[in-house]
């Protein structure tokens, strides 16, 4: 999880192990029926259309990245997003608070098991994208890792099952992989559905499929942060998703996937340009708003500029982070709070939490 903030970079560290549950014996796959040979023949003028669009769609997604004041932060809310949306999607659910607070360190001991999965699924993006930097090259040591953090809680015995399958599939894999005359876009439509469609591994094929989607969509020679992330769609239509994904892996019907998947990345991608375009002139409202109503308040300004890099806060936290007193960081919360900019969250807590809504509004779902 995050644990603290080093020169504006989010440290993470892995959550603990929990005891193993009971888990059914998993089948290792046999060879599949529908591997695909030649992604080329699936392109009609439709698909290549929408490929292009989508193409086009995330070449605005990658110049907006200038709109955004912090990449960092804004990379971590979308990948806590995608995290929250792709479990809704597997039944298990939680909130963007609740990953904030957690990854801060500021969530009670008691933290739920749900929260603490679905955590463990940002830290398994993140891993994937530090293991990865390119975000582009699949491989079977990163399938395996991305099983492994997922199924951390089976039995050693059903985890080595699981990798011992991953590398039985991966062959079927790689030619798509090391394709170079393969577009960036299409590979990040046809491995994760690939994967689905021939993995023997049914409780988690879904997870690592979107994970795979996740760090391929994201690839440096699309988007120079990441900042694609197309679970929301998913999420959305949750059942033509499955569907669409179930029909390549009963039937071979890769132009229908191609279809919802092109499709997925247009509408999020124009989504992402909404929201960088809106972060850009609800920050520049916001400093407008605190010059023109308090143009002597320096620590009002600094206190908004600390949260808004941290995005969850305590007043003990800011104070010691800016050198600010307790009663000037309470009053400039509580001059935010009053403006729209910042919400108190987990009152309960023995410290108060405070985060920059004028950021996560666009997040939380």
């Amino acid at each position: 999880m995050v644990t603290e903030m080093k020169d504006n970079q989010f440290v993470w560290e892995t959550s603990p192990k929990a005891s193993a549950p009971k888990a059914e014996k998993q089948e290792l796959g046999s060879t599949p029926d529908f591997q695909l040979q030649d992604n080329t023949v699936l392109f009609d003028d439709k698909l290549r259309g929408l490929f292009y669009d989508a193409s086009i769609a995330l070449g605005r997604l990658d110049n907006a990245t200038s709109l955004l004041p912090d990449l960092n932060v804004f990379s971590y809310l979308y990948v806590l997003k995608e995290a929250v949306l792709s479990s809704k999607i597997s039944g298990i659910h939680t909130s963007l608070f609740d990953l904030l607070t957690i990854g801060h360190g500021l969530f009670p001991r008691d933290t739920s098991e749900t929260v603490e999965e679905v955590m463990q699924y940002v830290n398994t993006i993140m891993f994937g994208m530090r293991m990865n930097p390119s975000r582009s090259r699949v491989t079977e040591e990163l399938i395996s890792m991305i099983y492994v953090n997922l199924a951390r809680n089976e039995p050693e015995s059903i985890i080595e099952e699981g990798k011992q399958a991953i590398e039985k599939i991966f062959q079927y894999l790689s030619n798509l992989i090391n394709n170079k005359a393969t577009p960036s876009l299409e590979k990040a439509a046809f491995i994760p559905a690939q994967f689905y469609a021939i993995s023997p591994l049914p409780k988690y094929n879904f997870r690592i499929s979107r994970i795979l989607t996740t760090l391929l969509l994201n690839d440096k020679m699309m988007l120079s942060a990441p900042l694609s992330f197309i679970s929301s769609y998913f999420h959305k239509h949750k059942n033509e998703y499955h569907q669409k994904l179930n029909t390549v892996k009963e039937f071979g019907d890769w132009k229908g996937w191609l279809d919802f998947f092109s499709t997925a990345v247009i509408e999020t991608a124009r989504e992402g340009l909404e929201t960088a375009e809106s972060v850009h002139c609800d920050r520049q409202n916001d400093i407008n708003a605190i010059e023109r109503e308090f143009p002597r308040h320096a620590a009002l300004m600094t206190v908004r500029e600390t949260l808004s890099t941290k995005l969850i806060s305590t007043i003990p936290d800011i104070a010691e982070q800016t050198g600010l007193t307790y009663p000037t960081v309470k009053s400039s919360l509580d001059k935010l709070i009053e403006m729209g900019i910042v919400r108190l969250v987990h009152k309960r807590l023995r410290n108060k939490s405070f985060v920059y809504w004028s950021y996560i509004q666009y997040f939380e779902e």
